[in-house]
């Protein structure tokens, strides 16, 4: 079936948009994340200041207190941050299983249904990305405890104790707690949004003709834009291969970008995405239709 440039320029640019969509539910969760983060250092700092002025010291039954104030505060922080990520994954799940769905009409194909996004595949998602937020809840705790009892074996006055605890929970900056969150926003996301996607492109395989499913492909897009982006990705850019098979990576077979197959070196704070890549079918189908009309023996 021949399709012409503005119905190509059409599906271009629902990819660019689909990108783009992605990329700005990372940013908003991410921003999300500063403002639980935000809530949490002026809860902790409010309550360390009630504890005395310049020249008071810290006792050991007001660091008992306080450690209880900033775990009540962690968790608190755990359960927003846990909500706001469950959010989400959830929305960037729905959006990657409609990862291929418009390169079939669109392209003037074949129109399929999307699959719909996995519950147990964005449970499985939702339920790591608690784990990891847990861990940064865990780790922050037990500097802020470190720096309660530091404060009171060394005398130090309150102020002195705040300051300390502040540059724990600063929220920008190159060296923050958040930066973790950071990465697991970005990385778990990107990881949801993919997996919807590869399971949204199976199922347009699926649903082809047995002889033209060899000619469905998925190429890698790399984000060059990006700071450093790993060189082994980037040398991925524009490549294609057949829809259900797997990008040599580095050395690691991986389905699509952040595929949970690969290692931490090969997947954390991945910006890359993979689409739908119509072109070797849509010229087999044109081949195929050319040959259905061609005249006979003896015709002319």
């Amino acid at each position: 079936m021949p399709v012409n440039k503005a119905q190509a320029l059409q599906y271009k640019k629902w990819l660019d948009d689909q990108a783009k969509a992605a990329w700005n539910l990372k940013d908003d969760v991410y921003q999300a994340m500063v403002q639980s983060g935000e809530i949490l250092r002026t809860n902790v700092l409010g309550q360390l200041q009630a504890f005395g002025g310049a020249n008071d010291r810290l006792t050991p039954q007001q660091m008992r207190q306080l450690r209880q104030i900033t775990a009540r505060e962690i968790e608190n922080f755990r359960r927003r941050s846990t909500i706001i990520l469950d959010q989400g994954i959830g929305d960037i799940a729905r959006l990657g299983s409609m990862g291929g769905d418009p390169a079939m009409p669109v392209l003037g194909l074949l129109s399929t249904p999307g699959v719909g996004t996995s519950p147990e595949l964005t449970a499985l998602s939702i339920a790591y990305s608690a784990d990891l937020i847990d861990d940064i809840s865990r780790q922050t705790q037990l500097k802020i405890n470190s720096a309660l009892t530091r404060g009171l074996l060394g005398e130090k006055a309150p102020y002195e104790i705040i300051d300390e605890v502040d540059k724990i929970l600063i929220t920008k900056g190159e060296k923050t707690y958040l930066n973790r969150a950071n990465s697991i926003v970005r990385t778990e996301m990107g990881r949801a949004h993919g997996l919807m996607q590869q399971a949204n492109f199976n199922e347009i395989g699926t649903d082809l003709d047995p002889e033209l499913q060899p000619y469905l492909d998925k190429r890698w897009i790399s984000n060059l834009g990006q700071p450093n982006p790993r060189p082994w990705h980037a040398e991925l850019h524009g490549m294609t291969i057949p829809y259900d098979q797997d990008f040599d990576v580095g050395g690691e077979q991986l389905a699509y970008p952040r595929d949970p197959r690969g290692s931490a070196w090969n997947t954390i704070n991945c910006n890359c995405d993979v689409v739908i890549d119509t072109d070797r079918l849509m010229a087999k189908m044109e081949e195929d239709e050319k040959a259905s009309i061609a005249p006979g023996i003896g015709e002319q």
